[in-house]
């Protein structure tokens, strides 16, 4: 994946992922917040899969990396990102 792709998919993340947080936090159903912020459900359970796969992709990762990404520090989310994605 190119650095330009890798660097979108990360954005993509990181805004799903407040996305999913403000619809938790929110205490609407998936439905309601979805119509309230004119999102189609479909759309939102296809980026909350995409976000649950990054986490569980990162969880297998060494424990500080996790820390990090658990804590929502996402200033440097694209460097652990390739970080761990050049160890491979």
């Amino acid at each position: 994946m190119g650095k330009i792709r890798e660097a979108k998919r990360a954005i993509m993340l990181k805004n799903w992922k407040e996305e999913v947080e403000a619809q938790v936090s929110s205490g609407l159903s998936v439905s309601e917040w979805c119509h309230a912020n004119n999102i189609a459900p479909k759309n939102y359970y296809y980026h909350l899969r995409k976000v649950r796969e990054f986490f569980l992709e990162f969880s297998e990762q060494p424990e500080e990396r996790q820390e990090i990404i658990y804590n929502n520090d996402y200033s440097n989310i694209l460097s652990y990102w390739y970080g761990a994605k050049n160890k491979d």
